[in-house]
């Protein structure tokens, strides 16, 4: 094999110095390594597959539907760029020099596209838990049966996990890992490919769940009230995985290599909610409490409940249209989001036009920058959407952006900054109901490689995860 592409998500090469430093060992010290910035709106999976920004892919964590609603989705897939011929997916360039894929699990890759050598598709990007084996998500139909057999699992997420317990919990993420792996072993022997690229989750719920006690981990001398139970269950994950990925890389032998994650990870320390800075401004009128007190009761239910709520999607919807009312709103921020956007005809709206937005955006900019909270936490808000017109998707970017330290999080409700409570608490199983409970995206992802790899690298190359899709052009150039 002449490249293979490890991609363990949410990997971030601090914690893997501090927490796994025998992850090192694994390439005998011998690497290089790179700091990349994601921006943590564009999908660094997409970035890695496409070598595009989201506003050219629409490839966002979080977006609007553009439906004439003010409805949002997560929902990323090949559909969205297969009539694009500006976008070339990496297996396309391998395949095109003549050479085998084998491309297992990256999210945003559905339906699986026909390849030379063989494909499944990846979980997450929207498409919510995989219950069955669809045709839709893997190629060619001979592999089926492979999967099946291997109790293949293609992700494990908290919000859809039901009845939660510790161990249990870890241990069918070490299992998703050591079974993902011994199909992509598998089936790279039975098909012979040149260029692999595996993705590998588990690692990222664990950090997502407890990054709170990996924190306390990382920090030995300090006397912290630790939780032993997840400490171990932790660490036992990581090993895990430094064996499964030492017996990939052992059994295939690749020529070059490639080490890396979608994104980092980051303690979830503070909260934030952009419209009480826009109500504050008169952009967004206050409605009643019901929104308030619904979810007042809702934080009160047992698990089994809070769930079925977060899973209907009528509730969901209550959830955005109960925040502002349309007709009278000039701006708005939304969940997963750290921007604003003009309630322009975007969203069906006339409000804001050709001749207030650029005063609207600024008057929100010079607020939010004199904000004293604004100030303490590090935030700052710059004009966004105009420097990207013309492109593709630019309809989907926030018009104005927030500039923030990683261990905040957007909310959609709540005060304007505030501290996340569950980083503070033991982690229970009435509270394990969200992915990022105590921990949430980093900006800096993981990324490794062998140093004969370098010879691939330019002066002038992407300083992202759009990398690896120039170092696989150059690799499987004509």
């Amino acid at each position: 094999m002449k490249l293979l592409i490890i991609g363990i998500d949410g990997a971030d090469e601090r914690i893997m110095k501090s927490v796994n430093p025998k992850f090192f060992e694994i390439f005998n010290n011998q690497y290089h390594s790179k700091i990349l910035t994601e921006d943590l709106w564009s999908r660094g999976w997409s970035h890695m597959f496409t070598g595009k920004k989201a506003w050219d892919t629409g490839g966002a964590y979080m977006k609007p539907k553009l439906d004439g609603t003010y409805d949002f989705t997560q929902s990323f897939s090949l559909n969205d760029i297969n009539n694009d011929d500006s976008i070339i997916p990496i297996w396309e360039i391998v395949n095109n020099v003549g050479k085998k894929v084998g491309i297992m699990n990256v999210p945003g890759t559905r339906p699986a596209p026909k390849v030379n050598g063989f494909f499944i598709s990846g979980a997450g990007a929207g498409i919510g838990k995989i219950n069955s084996i669809r045709d839709e998500l893997y190629f060619p139909a001979s592999i089926k049966k492979e999967i099946k057999k291997s109790n293949y699992v293609f992700d494990i997420r908290l919000t859809t996990y039901g009845s939660y317990q510790p161990n249990k919990f870890f241990s069918d993420l070490e299992k998703m890992i050591k079974n993902r792996c011994k199909t992509f072993l598998k089936l790279s022997y039975k098909n012979n490919i040149d260029f692999g690229f595996i993705a590998i989750q588990g690692l990222a719920r664990a950090q997502y769940l407890a990054m709170n006690e990996i924190d306390k981990i990382m920090q030995p001398s300090k006397s912290l009230n630790k939780d032993a139970i997840y400490q171990k269950l932790i660490i036992n994950l990581f090993h895990t995985l430094n064996r499964e990925i030492n017996e990939l890389l052992n059994k295939i032998s690749p020529e070059n290599y490639i080490i890396t994650s979608d994104h980092g990870m980051s303690p979830y320390l503070y909260k934030a909610n952009m419209n009480p800075i826009l109500r504050d401004l008169g952009f967004l009128p206050k409605k009643n409490n019901f929104k308030k007190n619904i979810f007042n009761i809702k934080s009160l239910l047992p698990r089994r409940l809070k769930l079925g709520l977060r899973n209907f999607s009528t509730f969901e919807k209550l959830r955005i249209h109960t925040k502002f009312d349309p007709k009278k709103t000039l701006a708005f921020g939304h969940r997963y989001i750290n921007g604003v956007y003009l309630n322009d005809k975007r969203f069906g709206s006339s409000l804001v036009n050709k001749n207030n937005r650029e005063q609207i955006s600024k008057k929100f900019c010079e607020y939010f920058n004199s904000h004293s909270n604004s100030i303490k936490y590090n935030m700052n808000a710059v004009v966004f959407r105009e420097k990207y017109l013309g492109k593709k998707f630019e309809t989907i970017l926030p018009d104005i952006w927030i500039n923030k330290p990683d261990n905040i999080f957007f909310e959609g409700e709540g005060d304007f900054i505030e501290n996340n409570i569950d980083y503070e608490k033991k982690i229970k199983s009435n509270n394990a109901t969200r992915d990022m409970l105590t921990g949430i995206k980093g900006r800096h992802p993981l990324f490794i490689c062998n140093k004969e790899l370098k010879n691939y690298f330019n002066n002038n190359d992407f300083e992202d995860l759009r990398l690896v899709h120039q170092i696989v052009e150059r690799m499987y150039s004509l």
